[in-house]
């Protein structure tokens, strides 16, 4: 098999690097036939990833954090048909026309390797990277609006937000570069509950109505490891064709700053004034026009959106789950 190695020498605020030529290093010696290319920026990523599948790379490889394995994903799947409507067909075809997908981690919130057992030790990483062995994973399109009025098209394998968690991730990137992971990610979290505005959010899963008044935050995903420690106590499954969806509204902003150790140790899934749903396709409508959303840790855009799982779409090399 041939490797193609998406780089981010810049994951971990630049601690990566060492990391990143730890496993160019393990598998020169292991005489893996592979190739790198180094991003500059986040975007860089999903470029490559996308030249790469179109090169013909029997596996297109994340060396970095989650922002480097969404942008990976992001350009695997913006590589197969263009970012349009997938029909019945090309849902069904989307794992044999797609490269395997591989993860090299480096950054500092594993959130997705967790999910997927897939090893952060490099000796571990890179000899199942080299066996080869992939299984199937769905993968989450969502359709949002942008900032300047256009829809766009975001991917994501872990979890998507709206509301809170947008202003949370944008802090976290920016706080977690001083503080370190649980700090970054606890002070964004704080600093973003005391300056919400809460608004209602019309959900419809599957055709299902959900009407959430003063939403702080509707979470939609496959992986209930959300970021840094922050989780939900769900058993979930990588590959099921569905979504969870958790909403969280109705509380005011000291009341969910005391429910944060919930949040930490997943056990808010269990509180009887919320309900996990499960659902295949999922639409939001805001009731303002300002309400962010975001995917796998990175702000993607702004409501409404529609999220559908395309089942079985990635296969993932090292996936237990």
């Amino acid at each position: 098999m041939r490797y193609f190695l998406v780089c981010n020498p810049g994951s971990s605020s630049g601690r990566g690097r060492r990391k990143v030529e730890d496993y160019r290093s393990r598998l020169e010696r292991s005489g893996a036939d592979f190739t790198c290319g180094y991003t500059k920026g986040l975007d860089d990523a999903a470029r490559l990833a996308r030249s790469a599948a179109a090169s013909g790379y029997g596996a297109v490889v994340a060396v970095g954090g989650d922002g480097t394995i969404n942008r990976v994903l992001n350009g695997l799947m913006g590589g197969i048909k263009g970012t349009g409507s997938f029909s019945g067909d090309e849902k069904s075809s989307l794992s044999r026309l797609s490269p395997k997908m591989g993860v090299l981690y480096s950054g500092t919130s594993p959130d997705f390797c967790r999910f997927h057992g897939l090893p952060t030790d490099p000796a571990a990483a890179v000899s199942v990277l080299l066996e080869g062995r992939a299984r199937p994973i769905d993968v989450c399109r969502m359709e949002h609006g942008d900032r300047r009025g256009r829809q766009a098209v975001s991917y994501f394998a872990c979890s998507a937000n709206l509301g809170l968690g947008a202003g949370i991730a944008g802090r976290s990137n920016r706080y977690r570069a001083y503080l370190g992971d649980f700090l970054g990610t606890l002070l964004a979290t704080v600093v973003t509950v005391a300056r919400a505005r809460p608004a209602a959010i019309e959900l419809i899963m599957d055709g299902r109505r959900l009407r959430v008044d003063r939403a702080i935050n509707v979470t939609i995903g496959k992986n209930p490891h959300l970021a840094s420690g922050l989780k939900l106590d769900i058993d979930a499954l990588s590959d099921d064709g569905r979504a969870f969806v958790f909403a969280v509204g109705g509380l005011g902003k000291l009341a969910f700053l005391r429910a944060l150790p919930a949040v930490y140790s997943g056990s808010i899934a269990r509180d009887g004034r919320f309900a996990v749903h499960w659902a295949a396709c999922v639409r939001a409508r805001c009731g303002r026009a300002d309400v962010e959303a975001e995917a796998d840790g990175d702000p993607a855009g702004l409501c409404p959106v529609e999220i559908r799982v395309l089942p079985r779409a990635v296969h993932l090399i090292g996936a237990r789950r």
